[in-house]
């Protein structure tokens, strides 16, 4: 009894001394973990903190080898003394400091990756000086830069420095002198191996000069290109003038309204990629712009000079972006933009709703089912699985600058009259559609203008959903129902039409079917076809349709020739899709680009409204709001009063613990 008392006493002594050295070990590494943790959080610190001050760095010594200075005041070269010289020096410089801190000063994290949505399809190319798009337009912000930019976020119609530190205005606006920053970098091109002998002529640092400017400025006015939609802001400009590396001259052949927007707004575009084919060797000037139509790089991505670079593509999934370490300005705080491809809206829910997207918006009927019933009654208790109402998710509801509308194709016997396209608006319940398919997120609109612009006619109001009416019209041009099939005919030949919609849109192809149910009360029977964004771009570029579901994200600037001016209707890739001719209009969109005074220009673009408003081309619908919704991660989130409205650059990610 004693033996076995002693061996279970020592045995209880060595379980409490194995006991108490397990609870040494587990504290000892409990502390080991605690300061790893506080040295990976110090050293991440540092990181960031070392990166900040390697930019301003590199910005100090891209200034000092230049000899020059002025870069390091942000844009505005009035503010620190420069080497250069001025052509005009008793000017002022027409650029000033931007007066809002477009980069967040306070980010406490500048590692953070951004996960948004992109479009529900690939884009058909990314050579924006050939291809009209708006979500390419938005992707182009992050990766290119302008000579200047407007201050969106507080007033837009003045501008500051991006890539340029200063600019002269003289002969009336007539003629603008630009002075560029030095030490400015091309990206790198993705989509090529680089380390491939074939792409070798390729991997080298470029620096953006004037000659970028004067070689966007030839394929710009060079006839073989098919850009219409562009050439029509550049038809009375003269000339323009490489000075030197730095220096470019750009001259009006007289005062427009939109010379300063048209000049200041442009960015410049890499000859040393573009006029050259896969293997280097420069494309014969001859026949330079039509290489550049189909050119090779077309389908591969964007080289750009702005804040992200280009990183990669893959068709069908996501745009990857990456911060550009050498860029000539201020870092922005969010070192990766992923933009995914998302095809069916209800995945694009789904990941927003899981937090994969970063940020995004609601479909007007997401809206309707979770958010809207807790707006209208807040005593409603706060599901757990919805997100979107409560702490977890922040969210604004914003006009977008812009309008939806319905073409009608004028150069097809069927709309040339404009009784006919009066009463397709007299069938089309505007109100009744934005409402119940679109959760009233929007205004109905019947002008090219946005609400409450001084440009509308203030006495015009909507066509009235009027069935009665449309029946009438359509009589008057000679429609009526000879045969008692129920079809309005003309000549023996039924009306009949087909309406190109885009089709991964739910809230479209629902417009669609309740709009072709009306038509069919007044006789006219309606086809539906359905085409992704890419196929429905090219279709309306080549006039291939009868009528066609679209949209237009408007310019802060009013400008009317691009869209309605006659001489847009036969261009190639002109903007004049639905072939609006009209003398009067023509007069009236020329006289407002040479007119300065706001209450002229206000009174011309009433002219305007009301002839468009009578000649009904569009089936003016509705401007749409969106709820955008993120989630808390996302910081410092500010929409300015300019498109692109989604301005990720100015914001910041929190880390993830």
């Amino acid at each position: 009894m004693r033996q076995g008392g002693w061996f279970q006493a020592l045995l209880a002594a060595v379980l409490v001394s194995n006991t108490a050295l397990l609870l040494v070990l587990v504290l000892q590494q409990h502390n080991r973990e605690q300061r790893a943790i506080r040295q990976s959080a110090q050293f991440r610190e540092l990181a960031e903190g070392t990166d900040r001050v390697r930019g301003e760095l590199r910005k100090l010594n891209r200034a000092i080898g230049a000899g020059d200075l002025s870069g390091l005041a942000g844009g505005d070269g009035d503010q620190v003394a420069s080497t250069r010289t001025w052509l005009h020096p008793d000017l002022p410089n027409f650029l000033a400091k931007n007066d809002f801190d477009e980069i967040p000063p306070d980010a406490e994290n500048t590692n953070g990756t951004l996960t948004l949505f992109f479009s529900r399809s690939d884009p058909k190319g990314f050579n924006g000086m050939v291809e009209n798009a708006a979500d390419l337009s938005e992707l182009e912000s992050y990766v290119s830069d302008s000579i200047a930019g407007r201050m969106s976020f507080t007033d837009p119609d003045r501008w500051h420095g991006i890539l340029a530190e200063r600019v002269e205005v003289t002969d009336e606006g007539q003629t603008y002198t630009i002075y560029l920053k030095r030490g400015v970098k091309w990206h790198k091109p993705s989509g090529v191996d680089l380390s491939d002998p074939r792409y070798a002529w390729l991997d080298r640092d470029h620096e953006v000069t004037a000659h970028d400017f004067a070689f966007f400025f030839q394929m710009l006015k060079d006839p073989q290109v098919q850009n219409g939609f562009a050439k029509s802001y550049y038809q009375d400009l003269e000339s323009w003038e490489v000075v030197d590396d730095h220096t470019l001259v750009v001259r009006w052949s007289k005062k427009v309204y939109l010379a300063l927007s048209s000049t200041l707004g442009i960015g410049p575009l890499p000859e040393f990629l573009y006029a050259h084919d896969e293997e280097g060797n420069r494309f014969p000037d001859e026949t330079l712009g039509l290489n550049f139509n189909q050119h090779w790089y077309n389908s591969k991505g964007i080289v750009g000079c702005g804040p992200y670079r280009f990183a990669s593509y893959s068709p069908g999934e996501r745009i990857v972006l990456e911060r550009f370490e050498d860029y000539h300005g201020e870092l922005p705080a969010i070192q990766r933009i992923v933009w995914e491809i998302v095809g069916d809206q209800n995945v694009q829910f789904l990941k927003l709703r899981s937090g994969h997207h970063d940020f995004g918006y609601l479909q007007p009927s997401e809206y309707r089912d979770l958010v809207q019933p807790y707006l209208d009654d807040p005593s409603k208790p706060l599901p757990d699985d919805n997100p979107f109402v409560g702490e977890a998710m922040g969210s604004a509801r914003k006009l977008t600058p812009g309008y939806f509308y319905l073409g009608w194709n004028a150069d097809k016997p069927t709309f040339a009259d404009k009784r006919v396209r009066q009463a397709m608006t007299h069938a089309f319940d505007r109100a009744r559609m934005v409402e119940h398919i679109f959760a009233g997120l929007g205004q109905v609109t019947e002008s090219p203008y946005v609400p409450g612009s001084p440009y509308n006619a203030p006495e015009l109001e909507p066509w009235p959903y009027d069935l009665d009416r449309a029946r009438a019209l359509l009589a008057e041009a000679g429609w009526t129902d000879s045969n008692g099939d129920g079809l309005v005919d003309r000549e023996g030949q039924p009306f009949e039409f087909t309406l190109l919609i885009y089709a991964s849109s739910k809230e479209m192809d629902s417009l669609a079917n309740i709009f072709k149910e009306d038509l069919l009360k007044v006789g006219v029977r309606m086809k539906i076809d359905k085409a992704e964004w890419s196929l429905m771009q090219k279709r309306m570029e080549e006039r291939e349709f009868d009528a066609f579901t679209g949209g237009w994200a408007t310019s802060w600037d009013v400008d009317l020739f691009q869209i309605w001016h006659s001489t847009q209707a036969d261009l190639p890739k002109g903007s004049n899709m639905v072939g609006f001719r009209n003398a009067e209009a023509d007069e009236i969109i020329e006289k407002l680009r040479v007119t300065f005074d706001l209450s002229e220009r206000h009174e011309l673009a009433r002219r305007f409204h009301r002839i468009v408003h009578d000649e009904q081309p569009y089936t003016f619908f509705y401007v749409r709001e969106r709820y955008y919704t993120w989630w808390d991660k996302v910081r410092r989130v500010v929409f300015p009063k300019t498109r692109p409205l989604v301005r990720a650059s100015s914001w910041w990610v929190q880390s993830e613990v």
